[in-house]
């Protein structure tokens, strides 16, 4: 590894778009020298992380089509992060200047939209930043050897800006003086365990830029349109009964945050949850339970519908931060904030379509 490590380094100064014979020889390096060294330590990195062998996903990247300036080969859960795009992991990024190569514990910074790759807000790739730091800081403050991402790859949306957005942790391999396979095996299983532990976490709570009831209705509506998506078994995932509980909680409590006012409560359903009356007032409230910070929840179109007419005399009421325990069986529910807006006016331009229904007539479609 270290002379991959080190050619692909001397290499930069030779970076050219098209293809020359130095970009693909530094394409092999990284596509299989690099790559295939850590794939022939996949057990022991899948055992740092805590992923079985089949989960481990290894790849190594020079460019589409165009040769990047800053070539890549990460390693992280196939379930976790699909895509350069999606989730944290650990990559090798090498300078655009070759003055170095870096180990970076790292996160997809861009998502592919309408066919191109776009920065995600800066507040959601800091946001996870400070989250994931947050998750390993006695590991950073174990390591004395973590140096910010500088990756001399000129442009705001280049892509080794968008990797010093999204750095977590970080070493420097110097030119010259990348050092052996054995402390380099050794840095990738530490930085691996580091990776391990924002899995875990992850799969405990949401992120901060999460909302994982959202998430479950995009993938459904994705599903009912036929989308193919990367399978999930990762991240902070709720199955129908794990969001009828958190559903039922957040109603549960909202009904004794009224009822401590004064209100007489009744629970409804459909197109809303309670009914209020007090002193001649009348009001409909609708409810919604998120173990995400409740930045976005789902309405459905009665919903929507209800509320605009029933505005001023209507409430949106969510139960945000609850917490899922699920070492217990069946799961429980507890705690969480109140927010309430009252009067509730829907402002569509705060409205996001998922997914439509679209009824086929004419010839395509004979009920009879």
């Amino acid at each position: 590894m270290q002379i991959e490590l080190e050619r692909v380094i001397q290499l930069q100064s030779s970076w050219s778009r098209t293809k020359t014979a130095e970009m693909d020889e530094r394409g092999t390096l990284v596509r299989h020298g690099a790559a295939g060294w850590l794939r022939d330590r996949g057990g022991d990195l899948a055992a740092a992380v805590g992923l079985t062998l089949d989960d481990l996903l290894v790849e190594g990247r020079d460019g589409t089509g165009l040769y990047s300036r800053v070539p890549w080969v990460r390693f992280g859960s196939k379930a976790q992060t699909p895509s350069a795009t999606d989730g944290f992991y650990v990559v090798y990024l090498w300078a655009a200047d070759g003055s170095a190569v870096y180990l970076s514990l790292n996160q997809g910074t861009t998502d592919f939209v309408s066919g191109e790759f776009r920065r995600k807000q800066p507040a959601t790739i800091a946001g996870r930043v400070a989250w994931a730091r947050s998750v390993v800081a006695e590991w950073i403050a174990d390591r004395d050897d973590l140096v910010p991402l500088a990756l001399q790859d000129a442009g705001a949306n280049s892509l080794g800006s968008g990797y010093e957005l999204g750095e977590i942790a970080t070493i420097r391999y110097v030119a010259g003086e990348v050092p052996g396979d054995d402390v380099l095996a050794s840095d990738a299983a530490d930085f691996a365990a580091a990776l391990g532990q924002l899995y875990r976490a992850q799969s405990k709570a949401p992120l901060p830029d999460e909302v994982p009831e959202l998430d479950a209705l995009a993938e459904a509506a994705d599903v009912a349109a036929g989308k193919k998506r990367p399978p999930r078994a990762a991240g902070f995932l709720q199955n129908k009964d794990e969001r009828d509980l958190i559903e039922q909680h957040a109603v549960q409590a909202a009904k004794a945050y009224y009822a401590d006012q004064g209100w007489k409560v009744e629970v409804k359903g459909a197109p809303y949850d309670l009914r209020l009356t007090r002193e001649g007032q009348k009001w409909t409230v609708e409810v919604k339970g998120t173990t995400s910070q409740g930045q976005a929840v789902a309405l459905t179109r009665g919903e929507v519908e209800h509320h605009a007419k029933a505005y001023p005399n209507n409430a949106l009421v969510v139960m945000r931060n609850i917490k899922l325990d699920r070492s217990t069986s069946p799961p429980t529910v507890s705690g969480g904030e109140l927010f309430e807006q009252q009067p509730w006016r829907i402002d569509d331009a705060s409205l996001r379509v998922v997914s439509y229904r679209y009824e086929v007539g004419g010839d395509l479609y004979d009920p009879t």
